[in-house]
């Protein structure tokens, strides 16, 4: 989703759907601190901040220099395209923006929290702004470095 953002851009956004974003990073370093310090036995949720369908597209849309979508689409309407959407991107060979399955994940608006992580270990994810930040800056450069390795 962040490389099509990037890319094309998108023109609407969703008013339904939260989940918890968390860096690939925080979730490493909490693994090393789990088992440098966590309690045997304990089972620890490594998370981030609870971030909205629309504040992640926001993000990502700013980071990339594209704009922001101004509409915000409800399940109602989504949902129902969803085997549409499926159906087109298995022919065009093209991976799906959203999926039957992405949409009932996204519905849910999961907040789990990582606090018993943070108390036993001090596991402190980063802030999604941050994250979305790197992510779109690393898209960037590896890209970059493809297309010179293709000019070789």
């Amino acid at each position: 989703m962040i490389r099509l953002i990037m890319h094309y851009g998108i023109p609407a956004s969703l008013n339904f759907g939260a989940y918890n974003f968390v860096d690939v990073r925080d979730v490493a370093k909490g693994l090393i601190g789990a088992a440098e310090k966590g309690k045997a036995g304990e089972c620890y949720l490594l998370t981030g901040e609870v971030v909205t369908a629309d504040e992640l597209i926001h993000l990502v849309a700013e980071r990339s220099g594209k704009r922001t979508p101004r509409a915000k689409l409800p399940l109602w309407l989504v949902k129902p395209l969803a085997p549409l959407a499926e159906t087109f991107y298995k022919i065009s060979g093209q991976t799906p923006v959203f999926t039957r399955t992405s949409l009932e994940i996204l519905s849910r608006n999961c907040n789990f929290s990582y606090q018993k992580a943070s108390q036993d270990f001090g596991y402190q994810p980063m802030s999604t702004k941050q994250s979305i930040k790197d992510t779109v800056a690393w898209i960037k450069e590896s890209e970059a470095l493809s297309r010179k390795k293709k000019k070789r």
